[in-house]
């Protein structure tokens, strides 16, 4: 389970007691879903509470324009008794006067700075953290986890914190609760299950053992029971009821191996055929939506090739101990290409590889009077804006990827981290490094022909080995402009020497052109790297 906020619901009786099966008290809770962000109640009823727009990150609202307005008209008031004293004072005390009325600005613009913040900050802290969901009375669960999805109804609030959001049904009223990273739960001598409270400590107590606290590094529930001794005994829960062995706290955390595969742009469809292209567009839209930010153990998206050119052959050479994935996909708007026309056309004109190894591509024909240069038609441009946005995805993910390999006493210091990124991949992954930098040891990356990849200095000192792998711009080594990689125009790493920049050799000259350059399946060249060139692929 990775994600910052753990959704759960369950259903409280007015005395607080929480019906569970016999024997069984985990199954109270239903789990809904893991995210990064809060589900923020649009409370309609409310009109002070009323969001009319954002701005800077803040919601505005009545009250904002209410304090607004009083924090205005203090102004006026108190501006004008200064103005009056002004006008009747003589020279030192009018300056003096002056002096105030300059001090009291300062002093207004601070205060209606702290009561925006300060707004917001009860807004949703306070007043929304525990808060009943007018919308749904009388409402299933199965109808909450529908309404979650409605926009007019909740808004997505990002957090960095581990968190848990609790819908909780009291009869035919639905609650919004925010709660820390741990819930704690109490078995009486009625076996009546309590909520007791929260925490960002897990604490457990075994009988016969002493009790153990450290800070959660992932969402627990834990239950807690007196048998008849009057000794408590603890269990612990992961959010989906999944039990979690006390004994694992008591081994000790060895070193692994982690090997991380970050995935860039997802397109729609990867079909030839244009009809199925335009199928897949029509149920799917022009692109997916971007990254969720959460990590796999898995390939859930069916992004790397399954016959065993690329994922395998990793495993094979590095020997990981764990494979995860993180999913690097955003807009193409974050792209040097902008968007999906400039993309589109520029592809459609771009030169096929030429027939011959004497080369004729340097200029392309648009139409019969218009040439232009096939360097030109290649996104260069860096668009650092983009980069930018998919860096800060990423450390989101990186705080995900610390909950996934972090257990009850696991220590990710000691464990080592091997990456593969491909396109966007590498923006993404630079995020997902600046956090992870302080909390675990830096092996080797393999960077698979990175997008924009001089858009953010790379530092390799942290490294072991750095290699940049696909088509070559610039330089002595490279390849003819028909044969580069249009989707990602292979510029180099910024802060990566040039001899870490590997080119396709000559013998996979006719898998180039502007698509087949940046397919992540024709990468299996680098696996025929021996061991003393550039490269070479091993632990």
């Amino acid at each position: 389970m990775n994600g910052r906020v753990s959704h759960l619901v369950f259903e409280q009786a007015k005395d607080g007691t929480i019906h569970y099966p016999k024997h069984a008290p985990q199954q109270a809770l239903e789990f809904l879903e893991v995210n990064n962000y809060f589900n923020f109640y649009l409370d309609a009823n409310n009109p002070l509470f009323t969001i009319y727009g954002h701005w800077l990150g803040y919601h505005i609202t009545l009250l904002h324009f209410v304090a607004l307005g009083l924090s205005i008209l203090l102004q006026i008031l108190s501006f004008r008794k200064i103005n009056r004293l002004m006008a009747e004072s003589k020279f030192f005390k009018r300056w003096s006067l002056r002096f105030l009325k300059l001090s009291l600005w300062f002093l207004l613009v601070i205060g209606n700075v702290a009561v925006f913040i300060g707004i917001d900050y009860y807004q949703t802290q306070i007043h929304f953290r525990y808060h009943q969901i007018h919308a749904l009375k009388g409402k299933s669960s199965q109808q909450l986890h529908k309404a979650l999805k409605n926009p007019a109804l909740f808004e997505a609030q990002q957090t960095s914190k581990l968190s848990f959001q609790l819908y909780i049904r009291n009869g035919k009223k639905w609650h919004s609760q925010r709660e820390h990273a741990v819930l704690y739960f109490k078995i009486d001598d009625n076996n009546q299950l309590r909520f007791l409270h929260s925490s960002q400590f897990l604490r457990w107590v075994q009988a016969g053992k002493g009790q153990q606290i450290l800070r959660a590094k992932s969402q627990y529930i834990v239950i807690e029971k007196q048998d008849k001794n009057g000794s408590i005994n603890s269990t612990i829960y992961l959010p989906n009821g999944q039990k979690v062995p006390l004994q694992a706290a008591e081994k000790k955390d060895p070193a692994k191996r982690i090997l991380l595969f970050v995935n860039g742009y997802r397109p729609v469809s990867a079909s030839q055929n244009l009809n199925k292209v335009k199928d897949q567009i029509f149920q799917k839209g022009l692109e997916h939506p971007n990254s969720k930010n959460l990590i796999y153990r898995n390939d859930v998206f069916d992004y790397w090739p399954k016959n065993e050119q690329i994922v395998a052959q990793f495993e094979k050479r590095i020997q990981p101990d764990l494979i995860c994935y993180a999913d690097g996909h955003h807009s193409i708007s974050t792209s040097n290409h902008l968007n999906i026309l400039n993309f589109a056309s520029k592809a459609s004109v771009y030169p096929q590889p030429c027939a011959t190894k004497k080369h004729h591509c340097f200029m392309t024909t648009l139409t019969e009077n218009q040439k232009i240069r096939t360097y030109d038609l290649l996104a260069t441009k860096s668009n650092r804006n983009g980069f930018l946005i998919r860096y800060r995805a990423g450390k989101m993910a990186a705080l995900n990827l610390l909950q996934e390999i972090q257990a009850l006493h696991d220590y990710s210091a000691n464990d080592t981290l091997y990456v593969v990124s491909h396109s966007m991949g590498h923006a993404y992954f630079c995020g997902m490094a600046a956090v992870l930098k302080n909390h675990i040891q830096f092996a080797n990356y393999y960077a698979l022909a990175p997008e924009n990849a001089n858009a953010r200095r790379f530092h390799i000192k942290k490294w072991r080995q750095v290699w940049q792998y696909g088509t070559i711009l610039h330089g002595n080594r490279k390849h003819a402009l028909c044969e580069q990689d249009g989707v990602a125009p292979q510029v180099k790493m910024s802060g990566l020497p040039k001899r870490f920049q590997v080119g396709y050799p000559s013998k996979q000259s006719k898998r180039l052109g502007f698509f087949a350059s940046h397919y992540v399946g024709y990468f299996d060249w680098i696996f025929e790297l021996k061991k003393e060139q550039p490269g070479a692929v091993y632990r």
